[in-house]
């Protein structure tokens, strides 16, 4: 009997030591068969941002020229061409006749300009004498202001004197208030007069000065009438040739079309351009919208590689936003360029230090805002569990490949996922490996 205790009791060991081991290798198969997730903790850094663009270099400042007359055209110059100022562009040979035509015709127009200038004269001179009699007072309005002053004079001692007979009943009250009505509409007129005689002090004085502004521009026409008939004496005396020489030393930038020697160019015809040396270079770049880390005034640096010419130091002079793109004009200071060439710049911005960066594919987005999945670590039956949890951040920065965040939280020192074997879930249990094998999710 006691055998047969002893064999039932070594078979219950056996068949609750087999359920504990099944019971084990089956925890153990379930946890294999969880998430395998990775976790780190966000750190602090700099978030540096930065574009590349492109631009065609160009003259800051271009003179253009033109034909003074109409003829024919004899170019001395050639597109790239640098020109020390002084040096003659271009040549045009007019007709005389036409030469002798316009020269009359400035002639006729500087007769012209005389008389307006001889009247505009004639007409301030005539409203200073006018207007220093209304202001020294021997005008007509102050002879009317005096006629009105005297007849309120009398009218107030007329007011007075029926007022002491209405105060003995000799005169009755109609008179007296009839009287100053005639006293108010009096004072009416003196301020009335008087008003006008400031008006017309007004519109002297602004007559003064559209006056004065007519005579200036009459000045200055006759000035410009002068000089094109002493450019047409010279041009007829010298056969009907003009020469156009350059105002500043710099590059041929284009010759329009069209132009070419001997052919023929109609009066303030645009004949070429040239770029000034003096005055430096500029171009546009082109950078995408985000980049909003720059300012007028910056200094920028970038290349113009088809030149060999790197580290080009430029100021930043305006920036637009156009068709979804920045536009930014950079003006610099180089040599051995001519215009055209292509310029090429990396710009970037690195910022403060963050407390807490990590990979940007580690932030999700939902409708609630910005999130991170972190393990939480729970006790359970068989020891220590994990699950993955959300907590809300705010991205502060960011650029292509980690953000700055700040965390909705007062726990910011958290292991977060940063990269699993399958997408994770807030609430789900997960396993935390090391190793970095696993797939990286949103």
């Amino acid at each position: 009997m006691d055998a047969h205790k002893k064999l039932i009791l070594k078979i219950g060991l056996i068949f609750a030591g087999i359920l504990l081991c099944l019971t084990f290798f089956s925890q153990t198969i379930f946890n294999f068969n969880l998430t395998s997730v990775v976790v780190d903790y966000a750190k602090a850094g700099a978030i540096t941002r930065s574009a590349d663009g492109k631009g065609v270099v160009d003259f800051a400042i271009c003179d253009t020229y033109y034909a003074g007359i109409a003829g024919k055209i004899y170019l001395s110059v050639t597109e790239g061409e640098t020109v020390e100022a002084g040096k003659i562009l271009f040549s045009i040979v007019a007709d005389l006749e036409d030469l002798r035509q316009d020269l009359d015709g400035y002639n006729r127009n500087g007769d012209s300009l005389d008389l307006r200038l001889q009247k505009a004269r004639g007409d301030r001179t005539y409203e200073e004498e006018q207007l220093n009699r209304i202001k020294s007072g021997q005008s007509d309005y102050d002879n009317e202001i005096a006629k009105i002053s005297l007849s309120m004079q009398i009218t107030e001692k007329e007011l007075a004197d029926l007022k002491a007979l209405g105060e003995v009943g000799a005169v009755p009250q109609k008179e007296i208030d009839n009287k100053e009505s005639d006293l108010a509409n009096l004072r009416l007129q003196y301020q009335q007069q008087a008003e006008r005689k400031q008006k017309a002090i007004s519109d002297m004085e602004k007559s003064l000065a559209d006056l004065a502004y007519q005579i200036e521009e009459t000045e200055i026409d006759i000035s410009a009438n002068n000089q094109e008939i002493e450019r047409l004496t010279k041009e007829i005396n010298a056969q009907g040739e003009i020469s156009v020489k350059a105002e500043n030393a710099g590059v041929i930038r284009q010759i329009n079309p069209g132009i070419n020697n001997g052919a023929f160019v109609a009066k303030n015809q645009s004949v070429m351009q040239t770029g000034v040396l003096s005055e430096g270079f500029k171009t546009t770049f082109e950078l995408p919208e985000s980049v909003n880390y720059l300012s007028i005034g910056d200094t920028v640096n970038f290349n113009v590689g088809s030149r060999s010419i790197y580290n080009i130091d430029g100021e930043v002079k305006g920036l637009v936003i156009a068709d979804g793109r920045l536009k930014m004009e950079v003006q610099f200071r180089s040599e051995n360029l001519a215009g055209g060439e292509t310029a090429e710049i990396k710009v970037q911005d690195t910022s403060e230090l963050y407390e807490h960066v990590l990979p940007n594919n580690v932030i999700s987005e939902d409708n609630r805002g910005s999130y991170v999945l972190y393990a939480e670590m729970a006790k359970g039956f068989w020891g220590y569990e994990y699950y993955a949890r959300r907590m809300d951040v705010g991205v502060v920065s960011h650029n292509n490949i980690n953000s700055a965040i700040r965390f909705h939280s007062y726990e910011e020192n958290i292991p977060v996922i940063v990269s699993s074997d399958r997408m994770v879930f807030d609430g789900e249990r997960i396993r935390i490996v090391s190793g970095s094998d696993l797939i990286a999710i949103k």
